[in-house]
């Protein structure tokens, strides 16, 4: 499915696609891509992991 990947202000969008796979495979996957990070939901929230840097998983949204 085709979706579109914006900042909260809409200032920033990526076209992006969402599909249905383990969470280790849609890493291992982003990484063969050269993508930085993924957006992962896990049922009741999104979040932002890490692909090619090392970083802490992001819960979102974001507390401003």
């Amino acid at each position: 499915m085709k979706v579109d990947a914006c900042s909260p202000d809409r200032s920033h969008c990526e076209c992006s696609v969402a599909v249905v796979m383990e969470q280790k495979k849609a890493i291992d996957l982003a990484r063969e891509l050269e993508q930085v990070a993924i957006f992962w939901f896990d049922g009741k929230r999104f979040w932002i992991l890490a692909a090619i840097v090392e970083a802490d998983p992001v819960m979102l949204p974001r507390n401003s």
